[in-house]
């Protein structure tokens, strides 16, 4: 499955645009309450429906008591300035892939550099990381 999840984004990115490219899908803040895995198996078949968001987002909220429900807007209202920093750190290496797919290079640049690539994804996936952690400590707690 993992696979085909990542030729949909390498095809996704050879066939669309800048707007495509800096979509961030509403299941990444979700993946601790099945988001993923509810979308897939769903018997209704809307799970690729932008309705379905809606609907799981309210079957998830109708079962959680009133401290849990804080919870998550204290996580949300925490994470704000963070989801926002990560959005915007992704901005620039996503216009260098996007100017290396069109051969739009900078003068005398023969291409996007590995190592730069590397180290610029570690710090944006590092950010990443921390508050995916956190997202999963509130609903494990």
């Amino acid at each position: 499955m993992r696979e085909n999840g990542l030729s949909f984004n390498g095809l996704a990115f050879l066939t669309g645009d800048r707007g495509h490219d800096t979509f961030l899908p509403p299941g990444k803040v979700s993946d601790y309450f099945g988001f993923q895995y509810m979308r897939d198996v769903d018997t209704g078949e809307m799970g690729h429906n932008t309705a379905f968001v809606t609907t799981i987002a309210n079957n998830v909220l109708a079962v959680l008591d009133s401290s849990q429900v804080e919870r998550l807007q204290t996580l949300a209202q925490t994470q704000e300035s963070g989801i926002e920093r990560f959005a915007l750190m992704r901005l620039p290496l996503i216009k260098a892939f996007r100017s290396n797919l069109d051969g739009d290079l900078p003068e005398g640049s023969s291409g996007l550099d590995r190592a730069a690539v590397i180290n610029y994804s570690a710090d944006l996936y590092e950010l990443d990381g921390a508050l995916a952690y956190q997202r999963a400590q509130v609903p494990g707690s």
